[in-house]
C-alpha cells in the first residue's frame, strides 16, 4: 500500500490532457506574468499576513505555528476546488475540528461575505471593472468561447481514442508516482 501523499492519480494526467496549452501562450506574457504572481501573492500572502499580525499583537493567534500552516492549508484548497478540496485538506492534513470551523469562518468571511469575489465574478460587474480599468480582455474571451473549442474537437473520441487516453494517463502516472515518493520523502525530512 502506497503512503498518503506519494500517489499520483492517473485523473490529474487526465485532466491536463485538455488544457489548451496554445491558447494560454497566445494570452500573451502579460497575462502569463499576472497569473505567476497572483499565484505567488497567494502563496506568501498568509504567511507575511500572519507574521504581521504576529509582531503587532504578539500572542493573538491562540495555536501553534504547526496547527496554523494546516488550517491555512485548508483555506487554499477552498480557493483551489471549494468545498469539497477544503474537506480533503482537512482530512489530509489531520486539522483540529474548531481549527477547521475557525477556518470556514476565515474563508467564508474573506471570499464569500466581503463581496469581492462576487463583484469580480459577476459579468457585468466584471465589464464594469473592466472598462474602469481599460483593461483588454479579448485573448480571454477568444480564449473561453465555447464555439472556437467544439471547432478544435470536431468529434467524439471513439473507443480506440478512449483506451488509447486511458492507457496513457495510467502510464504517465508511473513516473509521477515514483517520483512523489522520492519528494515525499524528501520534503518529509525538512
Amino acid at each position: 500500500m502506497w503512503p498518503p501523499g506519494t500517489f499520483c492519480l492517473p485523473v490529474l494526467v487526465l485532466l491536463c490532457l485538455s488544457i489548451d496549452f496554445k491558447g494560454i501562450v497566445n494570452l500573451g506574457p502579460k497575462a502569463l506574468i499576472m497569473f505567476l504572481t497572483a499565484t505567488l501573492g497567494v502563496v506568501l500572502g498568509g504567511p507575511i499576513a500572519l507574521l504581521v499580525v504576529e509582531y503587532i499583537a504578539p500572542g493573538i493567534i491562540p495555536v501553534t505555528a504547526d496547527e496554523l500552516w494546516r488550517g491555512l492549508a485548508t483555506v487554499a484548497g477552498s480557493w483551489i476546488g471549494g468545498g469539497a478540496n477544503q474537506t480533503a485538506m482537512k482530512e489530509i492534513f489531520e486539522v483540529d475540528n474548531n481549527l477547521f470551523a475557525t477556518m470556514i469562518i476565515v474563508d467564508v468571511t474573506v471570499c464569500k461575505i466581503s463581496g469581492w469575489h462576487s463583484y469580480c465574478t459577476v459579468p457585468t460587474s466584471a465589464l464594469k471593472l473592466d472598462a474602469k480599468l481599460k483593461a483588454d480582455n479579448s485573448a480571454i474571451t477568444d480564449l473561453t468561447s465555447w464555439p472556437n473549442f467544439r471547432a478544435k474537437v470536431p468529434e467524439n473520441p471513439n473507443y480506440n481514442r478512449r483506451f488509447y487516453t486511458y492507457c496513457s494517463s495510467f502510464w504517465c502516472r508511473c513516473p509521477g508516482t515514483l517520483g512523489s515518493r522520492h519528494h515525499g520523502s524528501f520534503y518529509g525530512k525538512i
